[in-house]
């Protein structure tokens, strides 16, 4: 618990900087990569296995890379393996990096600034932001760090406490394939079939769990709690 709460506090403290060196863009180039070589015009059966067999190879890799690099600290140095396993539960959370976007976006509204805004604001969501008014912009980004409450923070620090640097880094690769290949548009319906099924089964329990912790949030905070709960129900 003392190695999570670290690596909580160093998020809040670093976020997520584009120079450093962080296992999310490697996952990310190695699934870029699987993605050009192998999904290519094939039948939706073989687009499927292609699909499950390069989302395996990115799980097991991340995940066996991650677990060497904390043992093999530790076999260094006691020390070294504390901080490797810090610095790999930090680089799973984005509280500080999720806060750091929405205040961007939020200040370039402030200040009338809509192209700013919008441009700002597809650095968080897949969708078309070019010809949004600013209560959609709103609405846009409240929905995206709504949903990455739970694929960014609670699922992460879930899956850091349950199992480790390792299985964290499992899940995060879990979730950067979904945010990348996970669509049910003609190029990935099938390549990015067990992706979308794999991310929407490891987010069960932490989605449900941020649902709780919303309403509870709701609560401390002085608003409409009752509502917050209905809404949790009623959308599932």
């Amino acid at each position: 618990m003392v190695l999570l709460t670290c690596s909580y506090i160093a998020d809040l403290l670093l976020g997520d900087p584009e120079s450093f060196p962080h296992p999310v863009r490697a996952m990310g180039r190695l699934i870029t990569f699987l993605d050009e070589r192998l999904n290519q015009n094939d039948s939706p059966r073989r687009k499927r296995i292609k699909g499950m067999l390069s989302a395996l190879l990115v799980i097991i890799t991340s995940g066996y890379l991650a677990y060497l690099f904390v043992a093999f600290a530790g076999k260094l140095n006691p020390f070294l393996g504390w901080l490797a396993w810090i610095y790999v539960g930090y680089t799973v959370i984005s509280v500080k990096d999720l806060s750091v976007k929405a205040r961007a976006i939020a200040g370039e509204l402030t200040l009338g600034f809509l192209k700013e805004a919008r441009a700002k604001l597809s650095c968080i969501v897949g969708r078309d932001t070019k010809d949004l008014s600013g209560d959609k912009i709103i609405r846009a980004t409240v929905e995206s760090i709504a949903e990455s409450t739970t694929d960014g923070i609670v699922a992460p620090l879930f899956y850091l406490a349950l199992g480790g640097p390792a299985l964290a880094i499992v899940y995060k690769a879990i979730n950067t394939l979904d945010s990348m290949i996970g669509y049910k548009n003609e190029r990935y319906i099938n390549f990015g079939w067990f992706a979308a099924k794999l991310d929407d089964a490891v987010n069960f329990l932490p989605a449900r769990v941020s649902g709780v912790l919303i309403v509870v949030s709701s609560f401390i905070l002085r608003k409409n709690f009752t509502a917050s709960f209905k809404t949790m129900l009623k959308d599932s």
